[in-house]
Formats: structure tokens, C-alpha cells, sequence
């Protein structure tokens, strides 16, 4: 809930910005404001995909140490340390002010380059580097386990044929890292770097884009609409919703049809 919470968020700033803020960018109080909220969405987005790389990291792999990380420290992570983050980038770029802008006087002065950007780029990255650990040691724990399972047996159809075990570990292993690619932020990574010239670099702009806007759709997909779980509650909460809904007009059919002959009673 909270990663979506994150990707709500950055995705209002990010819109907001662009589209109805564009005119109006060049104000002090309106270029900063909307620049920390960007800076600090963003960050929010990272941290949570960190959270959730650190949760499944426990979940699978340290599985006899569940508990050791509570909600209020994942939400102390997930929300208050990109603010104190943000805060310390806004110290640095006050006392460190560039030297030579590469942006006009009338532009927003927060939105230039300048190396005070590492205080926040610098956690992005290292962010990044970690759920690469955390997929790498959760897609071998799974491997393992799917190895060590006897109940992967060959499948043959009614001639003999069919997928073999392998080719279910396969499966399964494969669809386990897609799902956790767009989940821990790796899309990044892929599109990180590219060609700059050319009409490899037109192609790889429109890649990029397409992998980072579609990574909270996935996201959603996987872990939200078509989760068992997920679906399984929507649908005991609809049917108790509807049975109490039924219960109701069943109680005010029977008001209704009461005679009420002592009006003093």
C-alpha cells in the first residue's frame, strides 16, 4: 500500500510540474516547493522498493529471523528518510551555490545540475546496488527450493509427453524474476546507460520510457489485480457487503409491513 502510496505521489508532482506548473516555474517559492516535493517523491519511490526488497529478503531468505523489522521502521524508512535526505541536498546546494548556472535567470535556479545532486542520487544508486543483491540471493533460495522439490515430477500428456520437472523449475523461476524486476526498481538498471547519438539513441529513449511508465502498472498487475490474496478479500468483503445489504432490506420490508394499530405503543 505504501509503494503505491509512492507511486501516486510522484506521479501527481511529476504531472503537476509538467503540466499546469510550467508557466509559473520560474517563481522562488513555486520552483522550490514543487522541486522538493519532486526530489522527495521520487526518494519516497526508491525507499519503498528498497523496503520491499529488504522485507522478501527476510521473508525467504532469513526465514527463522521474521519480526526482526517492524512496520513503524519500514515506514520510518520508507517516508522520513528521504525527507531527511532532501533537507541535507537543500543545505549542500545553499551553502555550495554554483558557480556558473547552466540555466537562464528566468528559469527555476533548483532544477541545474550541480554535484550537490549526488546527496540524493548517491542513495538512489546504492538503492539500486542492494535489491540487485536482494534479487540475486531470493532468485537463488527459489531456485534451490524448486530443485529440492519432489513434487516437480515430469508431466506427460496421455502420449507421453508434456514439460519435464526442469522445464517447471524453469517456469517458475522465470516468472518469479519478472514479477520481481519492476517490484525492487531493476528496470532502472537496465535502461540506466544507452546510446546517445543516432537512431539508436531515438529507440532507446522510447525503450526507457516505456519500461519506467509501465513499471507501476505492472507492479499493480502482479502484486494488486491479480494477486489471489487480493482477490480473494475483494470478494468475501463484496458478498459481506452485499449479504448486509440484503439484511437491511429484509429489516425494512418487515418494518414496513407491520400494522400499527396503538399509536400511543
Amino acid at each position: 500500500m505504501n509503494l503505491m502510496l509512492s507511486y501516486i505521489g510522484a506521479d501527481i508532482v511529476w504531472m503537476a510540474v509538467n503540466i499546469y506548473l510550467v508557466e509559473y516555474i520560474n517563481h522562488g517559492v513555486v520552483c522550490f516547493t514543487f522541486v522538493f516535493f519532486l526530489h522527495y517523491t521520487l526518494l519516497t519511490h526508491f525507499l519503498w522498493m528498497f523496503v520491499e526488497g529488504l522485507y522478501l529478503y527476510t521473508l525467504v531468505v532469513k526465514t527463522f529471523q521474521q519480526g526482526t523489522a517492524k512496520l513503524p521502521v519500514y515506514l520510518a524508512l520508507g517516508w522520513g528518510l528521504p525527507f531527511v535526505i532532501v533537507v541535507a541536498w537543500v543545505i549542500t546546494r545553499l551553502m555550495h551555490p554554483p558557480e556558473h548556472p547552466d540555466f537562464n535567470s528566468n528559469d527555476c535556479p533548483w532544477v541545474g545540475s550541480h554535484w550537490s545532486d549526488w546527496v540524493f542520487q548517491g542513495p538512489i544508486l546504492a538503492i539500486l546496488a542492494i535489491n540487485c543483491i536482494f534479487l540475486a540471493l531470493i532468485m537463488y533460495v527459489l531456485i534451490t527450493k524448486l530443485r529440492s522439490d519432489r513434487s516437480m515430477r515430469p508431466v506427460r500428456g496421455a502420449h507421453g509427453h508434456g514439460p519435464s520437472g526442469e522445464e517447471q523449475q524453469s517456469a517458475k523461476a522465470a516468472k518469479a524474476l519478472l514479477v520481481l524486476i519492476p517490484l525492487l526498481g531493476i528496470t532502472y538498471i537496465l535502461v540506466i546507460a544507452g546510446p546517445t547519438e543516432g537512431s539508436a539513441a531515438n529507440v532507446f529513449a522510447h525503450a526507457r520510457a516505456l519500461l519506467l511508465s509501465t513499471q507501476g502498472l505492472l507492479v499493480a498487475l502482479f502484486y494488486c489485480f491479480l494477486n489471489t490474496d487480493v482477490r480473494h478479500t475483494l470478494r468475501n468483503r463484496w458478498g459481506r457487503w452485499r449479504d448486509m445489504r440484503m439484511v437491511g432490506r429484509h429489516r425494512n420490508g418487515r418494518a414496513a409491513s407491520v400494522n400499527w394499530t396503538n399509536k400511543d405503543t
